[in-house]
């Protein structure tokens, strides 16, 4: 899949430049001497240069530091928060759709209540509610994250449960279990693995939201939106603080989209990749 990956232009770019962001927030001593607290009230403020090559915040500490440790908060609350998501909504999708009945339409007006609610606002209010804490942060966010999922794993299974495979499956003696998971979830998985890819760059934006309206990671630890948040005063004497976290939150989630867009296309039955 990688190498069908690297024909598009797009996602081998999206994928270069997520690969290095990744390495860069797992592995910030590699690329910074400064750690992400330390203060230099001597060096408030001050711009982009030589030994602060993203410039200094309003306490003096060093900005691109403090960067890469927010990519490791945002990489790693999008991957947890998705893949609980993606666990939870998939086992609720393949049973509402496989039994359908009472099961389907109450898993439906669970959706429907929260579809009601627009994400982010919903987001908030969970947020707002539970203490300032990654765990907190990552559940609010699940609570919301495997919608999308079980509307796509149950859209999915309805159509493939009824293909003469499944009925010839169903009639050689296979039971609900064997079918769903052996069957039926194998045929479900590739457009479950694209949604996870653009569903990534979704709960960053949103950690990202709250951390900026303050609901998110709590100081001292950096996170972008809290940068971005703590940046507002200063955005005309100091642009710079504000420019480098939405830089990399921009990066990071075109960069996701690109890929979702490349699996998506390698997924697809009717691409085609050119033999060369």
């Amino acid at each position: 899949m990688i190498r069908n990956l690297f024909r598009n232009p797009l996602s081998a770019i999206g994928f270069t430049v997520l690969t290095l962001f990744i390495a860069m927030s797992f592995l910030p001593f590699l690329f910074t001497s400064h750690p992400y607290y330390e203060q230099d009230l001597s060096r408030r403020l001050s711009k982009p240069n030589s030994r602060n090559i993203f410039g200094c915040d309003e306490v003096g500490r060093d900005v691109f530091s403090r960067v890469l440790y927010g990519g490791r908060v945002s990489l790693t609350i999008g991957m947890i928060v998705v893949s609980l998501s993606a666990f939870v909504g998939t086992c609720i999708g393949l049973v509402a759709g496989y039994y359908g009945g009472i099961a389907d339409q109450m898993t439906m007006r669970v959706i429907d209540v929260f579809l009601a609610f627009p994400g982010i606002l919903l987001a908030i209010a969970i947020a707002s509610i539970v203490s300032q804490n990654m765990f907190n942060l990552i559940i609010a966010l699940t609570i919301l994250g495997w919608v999308g999922f079980a509307r796509l794993t149950r859209a999915n299974v309805l159509v493939i449960k009824e293909m003469d495979y499944i009925q010839a499956v169903r009639s050689a003696g296979a039971g609900p279990a064997r079918i769903l998971f052996v069957h039926i979830f194998p045929n479900v998985i590739s457009p479950l693995i694209v949604h996870f890819t653009l569903s990534i760059a979704g709960v960053i934006i949103a950690e990202s939201s709250l951390s900026f309206l303050g609901l998110g990671i709590s100081p001292p630890y950096p996170s972008w939106g809290g940068m971005l948040a703590s940046a507002l005063l200063y955005i005309r004497e100091a642009p710079h603080m504000v420019l480098f976290p939405g830089l990399f939150i921009m990066l990071t989630v075109l960069s996701l989209n690109f890929i979702g867009d490349g699996i998506r296309d390698i997924l697809d039955p009717r691409f085609k990749p050119k033999i060369n």
